[in-house]
C-alpha cells in the first residue's frame, strides 16, 4: 500500500480520537465507558499502523537501492541482492538531484521525476525541515515511538486588517512607479451667464498625482537539514509556505496602517487628517459622543460605506460603553462572518492600530477604498540550496514587492480620532 494513505488513515484516525475528547469537553463531562474504549481501539490502530508505514518505506528503498545496480533494461522487474550502482547511473540520478534542488519537483522533467522517485526513497515527498539537532530547530517532529503526534501545535497571533476593510488592491506586471491622478474641483461652482453674455476668464480644473512605489519586502531565510527531510513525519510543502508568507502578511500589515511613507510603505493612519480630539482627561478613554464627531467630520459623499478601524484592545473599550438606559452602544452582528457596527457603520479590527494612550491616533473612519495598495504580480518562492550545502541544509524564502498610499484629492476621506495629551 502507498505509505502516503497509510499516513493519511493514521491521522484520520488521531483526529478521530481527539474529536471524542473535545465533544466530551465541549459538553462540560467526562468519557463514558463506550467513549474511553472506541478511542483505545483508535489509537491502537494508529500505532499499528505506524510499525506498517516503515515496512513499507524500508522495502521501498531496498527495492530502488538494487534497482539502481541493475542495468535499464532489467530494472522494471528484476531484483537483485548485491551490487553497486554504474557511473552512468549515478551521473542520471545525481542530474535529477540537481533539477530538484534548484527548482523542486514542478520545475522538473518527467523523466527527472521517475529518476528520482526510484531511486532513494528520501526525496520522494519533497518534505522542507529545519534541523534534527535540537528540539526547537525541528528535532521536535522526529518521533521517538509511535506514540507521535503527527501536526504541529503553532501559535496563534491574529493580524490583519488592511486586506480586507475594502482598500483598493492593484496588482501589476511590473514594478516601475505608479502614478494615480487626482483632482479637487470641490472649491468651484457655476455660474449665471446673462442672455447674451460672455464668460470672463476660464477657471481650469487642476490635476495632482499620488505615486505608489514597489518596495522589496522578504520573509527571511529558513534553513532545513537533509537528515530532518528524510526523518520528518510532517508535511513541510504546505507547512513552509504557510509560515513564510505569514511573516510577509504581519510587516506589510504594520507598514500600511502605520508606515511612514520613507523607504516603506505610507500607512492609513499617517496619512490620514484629524477628525476628532477627545477632551483632556481622556489619554486613555474615549467619550461615546466623540465617535459621533468623527463619524460627521468625514463628508458624507464619504460615508456611503463607510467603517472604522480600530485594534482589539480599543474595540473592548467601545465594547463597554451604555447609553443612559444601560443599553450597548457597540451592535454585536447577529449574521456569522459579518462585522459588528458603530453608529450602523462595520468595524474592522486591526492590531496594528495604535492602542489608546496620550494623543493616540486610535481609531480610524472613513472610505478605505481611497487607500491603494499596489503590489508587483505575486509572491514569488527563491531556493538557496546550493549556498548551503556544505552543512547539508536547503534553504528557502519568499519576496514581494509592494507599496500603499491614501489617495487624497483634497478632502480627507480617512479620517482619525485621538486621545487627549492629558
Amino acid at each position: 500500500m502507498d505509505p502516503k494513505a497509510l499516513r493519511e488513515q493514521r491521522n484520520k484516525l488521531i483526529a478521530d480520537a481527539r474529536a471524542i475528547v473535545t465533544k466530551a469537553e465541549a459538553e462540560k463531562r467526562g468519557l463514558s465507558p463506550d467513549e474511553v474504549e472506541s478511542q483505545r481501539k483508535m489509537l491502537d490502530e494508529a500505532k499499528a499502523l505506524v510499525a506498517q508505514i516503515r515496512n513499507v518505506e524500508e522495502l521501498e528503498i531496498e527495492e530502488a537501492a538494487m534497482r539502481a545496480s541493475l542495468p535499464e533494461s532489467q530494472r522494471t522487474d528484476a531484483r537483485v541482492t548485491d551490487g553497486k550502482p554504474t557511473k552512468e547511473q549515478t551521473a542520471t540520478y545525481m542530474g535529477a538531484l540537481r533539477s530538484y534542488i534548484r527548482g523542486g519537483f514542478q520545475m522538473m522533467s518527467g523523466d527527472d521525476q521517475r529518476v528520482l522517485q526510484t531511486g532513494f526513497r528520501e526525496f520522494r515527498d519533497e518534505e522542507r525541515a529545519q534541523s534534527t539537532l535540537s528540539g526547537a530547530a525541528g528535532g521536535f517532529v522526529i518521533p521517538p515511538d509511535t506514540s507521535f503526534y503527527g501536526t504541529i501545535v503553532e501559535a496563534q497571533k491574529f493580524f490583519g486588517g488592511m486586506f480586507n476593510a475594502g482598500c483598493d488592491i492593484i496588482t501589476t506586471g511590473t514594478g516601475a512607479d505608479l502614478p494615480i491622478p487626482t483632482d479637487d474641483d470641490t472649491a468651484n461652482v457655476g455660474a449665471i451667464v446673462g442672455e447674451e453674455g460672455s464668460h470672463t476668464g476660464a477657471t481650469n480644473v487642476a490635476l495632482g498625482q499620488k505615486v505608489l512605489h514597489a518596495y522589496l519586502y522578504s520573509s527571511k531565510i529558513v534553513k532545513y537539514s537533509w537528515q530532518l527531510v528524510q526523518d520528518s513525519t510532517i508535511s513541510w510543502d504546505s507547512y513552509l509556505a504557510r509560515k513564510l508568507g505569514m511573516r510577509l502578511g504581519r510587516i506589510q500589515n504594520t507598514h500600511l496602517t502605520t508606515g511612514i511613507g520613507s523607504s516603506q510603505p505610507q500607512g492609513v493612519v499617517t496619512a490620514s487628517a484629524s477628525g476628532r480630539q477627545s477632551a483632556t482627561g481622556n489619554s486613555t478613554s474615549v467619550p461615546w459622543d466623540d465617535f459621533k464627531r468623527l463619524f460627521h467630520s468625514v463628508d458624507i459623499a464619504y460615508r456611503n460605506g463607510g467603517k472604522f478601524m480600530m485594534n482589539d484592545a480599543t474595540a473592548l473599550a467601545v465594547r463597554l460603553l451604555k447609553d443612559g438606559n444601560g443599553r450597548d452602544l457597540w451592535q454585536d452582528s447577529v449574521n456569522a462572518g459579518q462585522p459588528s457596527t458603530i453608529l450602523a457603520q462595520p468595524v474592522v479590527i486591526n492590531n496594528d492600530m495604535p492602542t489608546m494612550a496620550a494623543s493616540a491616533k486610535h481609531t480610524l473612519y472613513g472610505a478605505f477604498e481611497n487607500y491603494k495598495i499596489r503590489q508587483v504580480r505575486d509572491v514569488t518562492i527563491v531556493r538557496l540550496n546550493e549556498m548551503y550545502a556544505e552543512n547539508g541544509q536547503n534553504g528557502i524564502l519568499a519576496f514581494m514587492r509592494l507599496d500603499g498610499g491614501l489617495v487624497d484629492a483634497g478632502q480627507n476621506p480617512i479620517k482619525y480620532l485621538q486621545n487627549s495629551a492629558a
